[in-house]
This record gives structure tokens, sequence and C-alpha cells, in this order.
């Protein structure tokens, strides 16, 4: 008996060949990106207590660009590094991206609830 013996076989194939990682995300991705930004910019001009009516379509796009602009500046840093130290692309990018959208989103939903609470 072997230590091979006592585990269950697994169903993937380890040996199979990972297709080759893009830089950058699809139309899809940002698409998604760009719509979560705006309905984000929205909740957070309603947590600062303004009705839906009058919220600005201007500060909307402005917190969307700052929330894609900073989670775009955020995951260049690893990726560029990544590519420097292996020449080759990050995997799981489309996952990073996102993970680092959803802090970057928490952190400014987070500073809006507060600053809403402190005007109470």
């Amino acid at each position: 008996m072997n230590a091979d013996s006592i585990y269950i076989r697994t169903k993937e194939n380890l040996d199979a060949a990972v297709a080759p990682q893009k830089p950058w995300l699809g139309l899809p991705h940002w698409a998604a990106l760009v719509v979560a930004s705006v309905l984000l910019a929205i909740a957070n001009s309603l947590l600062r207590g303004r009705g839906l009516e009058e919220i600005p379509a201007l500060d909307v796009a402005l917190e969307s660009a700052l929330l894609l602009s900073i989670t775009a500046l955020v995951c260049a840093v690893p990726a560029t590094s990544y590519w420097i130290a292996r020449k080759t692309w990050m995997p799981e990018l489309t996952r990073f991206v996102w993970l680092v959208w959803l802090v970057v989103g928490f952190a400014f939903t987070y500073g809006n609830y507060l600053t809403s609470l402190g005007k109470v």
C-alpha cells in the first residue's frame, strides 16, 4: 500500500495544455465593469442622501471613471511586474481585476456611508 492508493483520482487532466493568457480584458468584461461602476456611483450618491432624481449625471460619470481608473492602476502594477519577472502575462488577470474592483468599490461605498453617518 502506498500513499497514492488512499486518494481519490481527480477528473482533471493535469497534463492539459494551458491556453495563453491575454493581457487585456475582453469587451464583455469592460462593459460589465462600466455598468457595475455606474450602478455603484448611483448607489454612492443615494448613500450621500440625494434622491434618485437629484443625482447629477456628471457626478456619476466622474465617480465611475475614478473607480475604473484606480482599478486599472492597481491592476497594472502587479501585472507589469509579473510580465517583467516572467515574460508572460499574469494568469487569472480577469479575476484579479474584479477582485480589485470589489475592494476599491467597497472602500468608496464605505467612505460614503461613514460620511453620511457623520451628517446625521
